[in-house]
């Protein structure tokens, strides 16, 4: 049994502010590799069409 949640698109950046970090993942294809990383920042920026700002260094 999963226990995640699936939500409507427009609700997904409702997720990104109820704490300081977030997870962003990434898969290139071409090489088959996924990667990784912690934000500290990111914020929602359109909502039509849907788009978060993540800030990294």
């Amino acid at each position: 049994m999963s226990r995640f949640i699936p939500i409507e698109l427009h609700h997904a950046s409702r997720l990104l502010n109820h704490g300081p970090t977030v997870m962003i993942t990434s898969f290139d294809e071409q090489s088959q590799r996924r990667n990784i990383m912690a934000a500290a920042w990111s914020m929602p920026v359109e909502f039509e069409p849907p788009r978060v700002a993540i800030v990294g260094r």
